[in-house]
C-alpha cells in the first residue's frame, strides 16, 4: 500500500496474523504504531485517526504507554529515544537487533520481563551459529530496552540474566608484516563484480595497513578530508567510532594510495563487502585455510597496531594513530610473539655489554664486567680468582675461593 495524501502509511506486522501498523513522520520524529486491526479497511480508518491525534497534539510519543501496549510500538518509541540521545551508530545497530532478532523472538512484554525467555533467546542464537560476542551485544540492546520500560513503569523488573562473556570465543588474528604484504600483493586492483564492482581494493588495504584505521572509518573518508599538500588526513568525529576527531599524518605509501584512487568528490573508498575477496587473497598468499578464513578487514588494524607498538616505546603516539583515547585500549591490541621476545633479549644483552660464558671458560672478557678501559681497572680485573688478595688504591681486597667460576 502506498503512502496516503495525509502522510501516513500502513505496513504489515512483524509476524503473520499481527495487527497492521501505521508509519509516518511528524515534527522530525518517526512513528510506528499499532492500529490494533487486522482488516486493511478498518486499519486504514484507525491509522487516519492516530495520525490526526498526533498532528493535532492530542497524542504525544510515549504518553499512553502501558503494559498492554504492543511490543512493536514500545520498541519503536524506545528507538526514538535512542536516536535522540545516542550516536547514529548505536541507533543503527539497535534497529538491526530489534528488526532481525529481538522482535521475531519476543512476542510480548511479559516475555521480555521473564529471565527464562532471555536464556531461551541465548540458546536460540547459539543454535543459529551466532558468536558469544554478537549475542552479548544483542542482549545489551534488550537490557537497555527493559530498563527503559522499567523507568516508565511499563515493566515491573529487569531480568538479571547476564548472558555470555563478550570475549569468550573471540580472538583477534594478528599477522606478521610479511604476511600482510603477501595478502596485499595477492589482491586485485579493483572489485570485479557485485554492488562494489570497480571500487579500488588493493589501495584500500594498503591504506588500511599503513594507517591502522578502523574499517568503518576508512569507509567514511571523504575527498575533502584529505590535505594533499601537507599529506594529512582529517578524521571527523562523525567518522570515528570513539568520536575522536584528529589530524592524522600519512606515510608516503598511504599518500600514494590515496593519490591513485581519490575521486574528485565524495567518499574515497566507501562501504563494500570484501571479506570473501580478502579470504581468497589470504589463501593465495600462502596462509593455511584455517588461518585464511579468520582474516578480516580488522586483521589489518590489529596487526598494524601490534607492529607499531613493537618498533617504538611511545604508546601515546600509537594510541593517537589508532584513535584510542585511553592507553589501556591500545594495550589490548598489543600481542606478544617470538620475534618480540628475541628483540628484548638482544636489547638486554646489548645494554649490559655482557655475553653468557662459554663452557669451560672461568671468566668472560674483561670488558664485559669492567667496561672501563683505565689501567687501574685493568689491573684490578687481572686479580686471581683463587684465595688471595690484591691492592687497589691502597686498599687490600680479599678474593674469596668460593666466588663463582665466571667471576
Amino acid at each position: 500500500m502506498g503512502r496516503t495524501a495525509e502522510g501516513w502509511r500502513l505496513v504489515d506486522g512483524r509476524r503473520p496474523g499481527d495487527p497492521l501498523y501505521v508509519r509516518f513522520r511528524h515534527a522530525g520524529q518517526r512513528y510506528f504504531l499499532s492500529t490494533g486491526e487486522r482488516d486493511s479497511e478498518s486499519a486504514a480508518k484507525r491509522a487516519a485517526a492516530i495520525y490526526a491525534e498526533v498532528v493535532s497534539g492530542r497524542r504525544r510519543p510515549g504518553s499512553a504507554l502501558s503494559s498492554r501496549t504492543p511490543i512493536d510500538e514500545l520498541a519503536a518509541t524506545y528507538l526514538e529515544h535512542v536516536e535522540a540521545t545516542g550516536s547514529a551508530e548505536r541507533f543503527s545497530m539497535q534497529c538491526q537487533h530489534f528488526r532481525v532478532h529481538l522482535l521475531p523472538f519476543f512476542r510480548s512484554l511479559e516475555e521480555v520481563g521473564a529471565e527464562a525467555s532471555w536464556a531461551d533467546f541465548h540458546a536460540h542464537r547459539r543454535r543459529k551459529g551466532a558468536s558469544a560476542r554478537t549475542i552479548a551485544k544483542e542482549l545489551s540492546t534488550l537490557r537497555g530496552f527493559a530498563k527503559w520500560c522499567r523507568q516508565r513503569h511499563v515493566l515491573q523488573a529487569v531480568p538479571e540474566y547476564r548472558g555470555p562473556r563478550a570475549t569468550s570465543d573471540f580472538k583477534a588474528l594478528c599477522l606478521e608484516p610479511e604476511q600482510i604484504e603477501a595478502i596485499i600483493e595477492a589482491l586485485p586492483e579493483t572489485v570485479s563484480r557485485g554492488p562494489a564492482a570497480g571500487r579500488p581494493i588493493r589501495a584500500r588495504y594498503v591504506f588500511a595497513w599503513e594507517t591502522g584505521l578502523r574499517p568503518a572509518t576508512i569507509a567514511r573518508v571523504r575527498v575533502d578530508d584529505y590535505d594533499r599538500a601537507r599529506k594529512r588526513l582529517q578524521i571527523r568525529d562523525s567518522a570515528d567510532k570513539a568520536r575522536y576527531g584528529r589530524e592524522l599524518p600519512l606515510s608516503e605509501r598511504a599518500w600514494r594510495a590515496l593519490e591513485a584512487v581519490a575521486p574528485s568528490t565524495g567518499f574515497i573508498f566507501g562501504s563494500a563487502k570484501l571479506r570473501d575477496t580478502l579470504k581468497a587473497a589470504a589463501l593465495s598468499s600462502g596462509l593455511s585455510e584455517a588461518v585464511a578464513k579468520r582474516v578480516t578487514p580488522y586483521t589489518f588494524r590489529h596487526s598494524r597496531i601490534t607492529h607499531l607498538a613493537s618498533v617504538t616505546t611511545d604508546l601515546r603516539g600509537v594510541a593517537y594513530l589508532a584513535g584510542h583515547k585511553n592507553l589501556a585500549t591500545t594495550s589490548h591490541y598489543v600481542h606478544g610473539n617470538v620475534k618480540a621476545g628475541e628483540r628484548v633479549l638482544a636489547a638486554a644483552i646489548g645494554d649490559s655489554g655482557r655475553q653468557p660464558p662459554e663452557p669451560g671458560n672461568s671468566r668472560p672478557e674483561t670488558g664485559s664486567i669492567w667496561p672501563s678501559t683505565s689501567q687501574e681497572n685493568q689491573a684490578f680485573a687481572s686479580a686471581p680468582t683463587a684465595s688471595g688478595s690484591c691492592t687497589r688504591k691502597g686498599v687490600e681486597v680479599r678474593v674469596l675461593s668460593f666466588a663463582p667460576d665466571w667471576l
